[in-house]
């Protein structure tokens, strides 16, 4: 799945340099069916049988909003990274904390999901039913001394 990531993070850059703007859809697995349980215990959605995603309009936009190095240090955080996309399902399948976050401005039900190791990750996911996909909206990365933040739908 590594490999396939970094694929579709290629095909981001590269994009970007040709100026085209067509999506590209990568499917991680299943949502596992203890955080579908979270989740519906907390919102009363149902996430069984449902795919992490992540395209390509997501990966652009966590590299250019949380992806410069210096920025993110000013803003007490770390850079996201190629190499931290790969550990989207493990935030997802085994979080430390998952809650409903609201709605999107398209009108989504959004989910943030944590995970507390060396620094703490928040994402924040959106539900496409249509497609039956938990779909990457944003991604970051809080240092200790800002670990107690969360983001909301607003800073986006």
């Amino acid at each position: 799945m590594i490999e396939e990531i970094a694929n579709l993070i290629a095909y981001v850059r590269q994009s970007e340099i040709n100026g085209t703007n067509k999506n590209k859809v990568l499917l991680l697995g299943l949502v596992s069916k203890n955080t579908s349980l979270k989740i519906k215990e907390e919102s009363g959605i149902d996430l069984q049988e449902y795919n992490i995603s992540i395209d390509a309009y997501g990966i652009k936009h966590v590299l250019q909003g949380h992806g410069d190095k210096k920025r993110e240090n000013n803003r007490g955080q770390e850079a996201v990274t190629e190499e931290d996309f790969g550990l989207l399902c493990q935030i997802i399948n085994q979080p430390d904390n998952v809650f409903f976050d609201g709605k999107d401005k398209f009108g989504r039900d959004c989910f943030q999901f944590q995970i507390h190791s060396q620094h703490k990750y928040v994402v924040i996911m959106e539900v496409r039913t249509g497609r039956k996909q938990l779909a990457l909206k944003t991604m970051r990365i809080f240092t200790q001394k800002k670990e107690n933040q969360n983001i909301n739908l607003d800073s986006l």
